[in-house]
């Protein structure tokens, strides 16, 4: 059994020990190979390649099979601690829909083994949104944020209503443990972290309830591949139940640190957040809109938590930039929620839209 590893130190990485168990790897890639489901036939050679590493909690790695048949392409994901909820809840919404014939769908899950706390699925062939959007001209942005729109507001709209339901409230209490962080550091942070977790709770209270539907949970440019004919999402760890707003709402601050990050200004991605919202909002619960500014204020902060704890050379500008992203969000004026879009730029161009009740 040939293994790739890549550039990783093995003896200090303790989610890849189910991996070094080669033999046992190699004998369930057997067993699935051969069974009624795949009919892959006798396996002959498999190489594995580490695609990502969190060294407290899972690694993600490609697993190439050669067969009696030919060549398959997996995913595999094997974790600290027992993750079967993800495969069940990755075949719900495969049968729910979601499936490899769909426009909007998921990687097909394979298998789970829980002797070795693994999970296998497909391998998604295409490119990235991030890639598409560093990489790629205007056009071709504003194709891909228009298909990761239409592709969150179908998830949001049909999927089952499954997970772990997760309520504003436990975020704020979140969100203000990072402010007290924040403002330790002294000026002009504290000024700044204190009037956006005020803001931030004067908004939350005066949103009305809304029903709790399936999130992707950590939706974002990275985690979106555009297949052909499909638009497929990737990455179920963070699954819950919750308000649709976290989803778009995340999507849109990672849009912003991206441009941030890859691209040097944290506006150069505007008109691709302009489209994807459009697109959501088209098809998708138009009642978020009144609730974004409060998601984005709230994944702001989380991003200026992140940034101080990394210690960059640049987080303090990083901070500061969160910082004051979160405050424009909560200081817009309050819009019609049926005939005009929250996104600055929009307000910018003074688009509207309608929306049948």
């Amino acid at each position: 059994m040939e293994t790739a590893y890549g550039v990783v130190n093995l003896n200090d990485v303790t989610p890849l020990q189910t991996l070094l168990n080669l033999a046992e790897l190699r004998g369930e890639l057997t067993n699935l190979c051969q069974s009624r489901n795949a009919g892959w036939g006798g396996l002959e050679e498999v190489r594995v390649r580490i695609l990502r590493l969190h060294r407290a909690r899972q690694c993600t790695f490609a697993v190439a099979l050669k067969t009696e048949t030919g060549t398959h392409d997996l995913i595999g994901k094997v974790y600290l601690g027992d993750r079967v909820e993800v495969f069940e809840i990755m075949e719900k919404l495969w049968r729910a829909g979601f499936h490899a014939e769909a426009e909007y769908s998921i990687p097909q899950p394979v298998a789970y083994v829980p002797s070795m706390r693994l999970r296998f699925e497909e391998r998604v062939e295409g490119r990235s949104v991030e890639e598409v959007l560093v990489e790629d001209g205007l056009s071709e942005q504003l194709a891909a944020a228009q298909r990761c729109g239409s592709w969150l507001a179908q998830f949001h709209t049909t999927a089952p209503r499954l997970g772990k339901a997760t309520v504003l409230r436990e975020e704020l209490a979140s969100a203000e443990r990072w402010a007290l962080r924040l403002a330790s550091l002294g000026e002009p942070f504290a000024g700044k972290a204190e009037a956006v977790f005020q803001k931030l709770v004067a908004a939350a209270s005066a949103l009305a309830p809304m029903e709790l539907r399936a999130a992707h949970g950590s939706y974002q440019p990275s985690h979106v591949i555009l297949a052909e004919g499909r638009t497929v999402t990737i990455d179920w760890d963070n699954f819950v139940l919750a308000d649709p707003s976290r989803d778009v709402a995340w999507f849109l601050v990672k849009l912003q640190r991206l441009a941030m990050e890859r691209l040097g200004d944290h506006h150069a991605l505007e008109s691709v957040a302009e489209t994807f919202l459009w697109n959501y909002v088209c098809s998708g619960p138009w009642e978020v809109l009144a609730r974004l500014p409060v998601y984005q204020a709230l994944f702001y902060m989380e991003a200026a938590k992140r940034d101080l704890k990394s210690q960059l050379p640049q987080w303090r500008e990083q901070v500061g930039i969160m910082l004051d992203q979160a405050l424009r969000v909560l200081s817009a004026p309050a819009m019609d929620q049926e005939s005009s879009l929250l996104l600055t730029p929009i307000q910018r161009r003074g688009d509207s839209y309608s929306r049948e009740n």
